[in-house]
């Protein structure tokens, strides 16, 4: 008998990404039925922000079209700074910052990751994007950061931004763009 190497195990789900179009609904409902977290949901998207950067949000975060915000892989063994700085570049998510900053006086948002999260699964649930996308998942706001790197690169794509200086502003390698942008009728196995 002939060695077959390891088998890839495709035990663990895709993730979802959330298209435009589905972000548009999302917002729909969230704005209806869930205004204090829908905010948080929108700049999640057009920032790709993680679930864990968007809860971190507090006012001095923004400043001067840009977001600093704390690095979880920053350590004392590995000297990285304790913030990172991202650059914002959809106009939508620049002027919610401003207003956030301008009319907030500690953290942004009054809930914790736990509701953000629920909200979102709520919302998902109630679009049945499980439904309409079988072998993928939705299982948490970290879709929204995969819209969101779709997003952003539509909007360096108009303005013509060259690749490097693209992969910079979205602070993205260019295997893992292909990853986070890869639409849902792709993902499945």
């Amino acid at each position: 008998m002939v060695y077959q190497g390891k088998q890839a195990s495709s035990s663990r789900p895709i993730r979802g990404q959330i298209a435009p179009d589905m972000f548009e609904e999302m917002l729909s409902i969230a704005r209806k039925k869930h205004k204090e977290v829908a905010p948080a949901l929108e700049i999640g998207y057009r920032a790709a922000l993680r679930p864990h950067e968007v809860m971190s949000l507090k006012k001095g975060c923004y400043q001067s079209g840009s977001l600093h915000i704390p690095d979880k892989t920053a350590n004392a063994r590995n000297h990285r700074p304790r913030t990172t700085q991202k650059e914002i570049i959809d106009p939508v998510a620049r002027f919610m910052l401003e207003g956030l900053e301008e009319f907030t006086s500690g953290d942004y948002w009054a809930f914790n990751v736990k509701k953000y999260r629920d909200i979102f699964k709520k919302i998902a649930q109630e679009l049945e994007w499980d439904e309409k996308y079988p072998n993928i998942i939705f299982d948490g706001p970290h879709c929204l950061r995969h819209g969101g790197m779709l997003h952003i690169e539509t909007i360096l794509d108009q303005s013509a931004t060259p690749t490097p200086v693209k992969l910079q502003k979205m602070q993205i390698s260019s295997s893992n763009i292909r990853r986070y942008t890869k639409p849902n009728h792709t993902r499945s196995n």
